[in-house]
């Protein structure tokens, strides 16, 4: 079971903090972020609280149960103020399966079945699968990367263009990156799965590439089986 607090998540969503400096890391070596965090529960999660909804107007509540359907299509949402919510939701719901569960992520499920929640359409989220046969260049993957770690919001404000505009005059040195690409970064809020760079070191080991909130981050382990086929 996982809680949201629904009056602050987009905050939390794109909090830079790092779990050691609000005493939350499991050791002095955890690096992850509240952001990291807080999307590594939502994945998992067989039920989904989404707490204070009494703070949130209809479009604003209809918006975030549509961003936590997308974070995980199958878990259980239920509202809740107060934290009140009837222990029948919470417990013997018989949702959580060990055989399932030790298939996590769940996020390749999309990239499987190809499924999609049409009323995600409705609130301006959706999500893609990218494929490709060739690595990804290292200088144009790091500006992208760059301006994805930029992001402050989970949609345009309503002066979104001139903030637009003012982000294109800022990154005018990322000549890799048309306009239209840097303000489609600018917009993605989760970003995660197996990554192939240009390097020597990406050549033959699997990359996952993972971004949480402003943080993007790279790290390397199994290697690619046709390196060991």
């Amino acid at each position: 079971v996982t809680v949201v607090d629904g009056a602050h998540f987009a905050d939390e969503l794109y909090a830079a903090d790092q779990l050691r400096g609000r005493g939350w890391g499991v050791s002095e070596g955890d690096e992850r972020t509240v952001a990291q965090l807080f999307c590594d529960q939502l994945e998992f999660a067989n039920v989904i609280v989404m707490n204070k909804v009494d703070l949130l107007d209809a479009g604003e509540r209809s918006r975030l149960r549509a961003l936590l359907r997308r974070f995980n299509p199958t878990a259980r949402i239920v509202e809740a103020a107060w934290g009140r919510v009837a222990p029948d939701q919470l417990l013997g719901t018989g949702l959580f399966d060990m055989e399932k569960a030790s298939e996590h992520p769940d996020w390749l499920k999309e990239a499987r079945l190809g499924e999609h929640t049409p009323e995600t359409v409705e609130y301006g989220i959706s999500s893609i699968t990218f494929r490709s046969r060739r690595p990804f260049d290292v200088g144009r993957f790091e500006e992208l990367t760059a301006v994805m770690e930029t992001a402050d919001r989970l949609s345009p404000s309503e002066d979104g263009a001139a903030e637009e505009k003012k982000q294109d005059k800022h990154d005018h040195n990322m000549n890799s990156i048309s306009g239209a690409g840097r303000r489609a970064a600018l917009r993605v809020i989760r970003s995660k799965g197996l990554v192939w760079l240009a390097t020597r070191q990406s050549h033959w080991q699997q990359g996952m590439a993972s971004l949480a909130g402003r943080r993007f981050t790279v790290s390397y382990g199994n290697p690619w089986s046709v390196a060991i086929g």
